[in-house]
């Protein structure tokens, strides 16, 4: 998620239908995802190139997991990860 917000410590005065922009300062995708020890062990068991994904990709996966907590849900999920890379391959 980004969310703008100003530099200043007291926002302009927003008018109805006024609009302001901002820049942002670290670029999307600058940040490297980092896989997860449990997901990069299935991975390789697996023969499943993780490099390959593209960032948008990544995000996604790493997003869909990070949602489960440890366990059978997350077990579950890594599965399906798996499966699907598998399959694309």
């Amino acid at each position: 998620m980004t969310v703008l917000a100003p530099l200043v410590s007291v926002p302009p005065q927003v008018q109805a239908g006024e609009e302001w922009s901002g820049t942002l300062l670290i670029p999307h995708g600058a940040r490297p995802p980092t896989i997860p020890d449990d997901l990069a062990q299935a991975a390789a068991e697996a023969g499943v190139d993780t490099t390959g994904w593209s960032p948008a990709e990544a995000r996604h996966l790493l997003t869909f997991l990070s949602e489960a907590d440890s366990g059978p849900v997350r077990t579950e999920r890594i599965g399906m990860i798996i499966a699907a890379l598998a399959g694309t391959s």
